[in-house]
């Protein structure tokens, strides 16, 4: 059990997974209302058209991935 209140729209202690609804957000589906899933956002930038451009932590990781190659490991 945990402190987190219901999922909207889902009854209290039921098991959620990929095909659950997310409430309140919703798309059309063959001219119908129809409520997103996880299944529908597991890839965004294929299914949602949402992408991430190049964040400031990416030349960070490439910083040190490349002092990680310079130095010679211990053994």
């Amino acid at each position: 059990m945990d402190s987190q209140n219901p999922t909207p729209g889902i009854a209290p202690n039921s098991w959620l997974d990929l095909g659950t609804a997310l409430n309140p957000f919703t798309r059309t589906v063959n001219g119908q209302e129809a409520p997103y899933t996880s299944r529908d956002c597991i890839n965004i930038a294929k299914q949602l058209g949402f992408t991430y451009s190049t964040g400031s932590l990416d030349d960070e990781n490439d910083a040190v991935a490349a002092l990680a190659e310079e130095q010679p490991r211990a053994r």
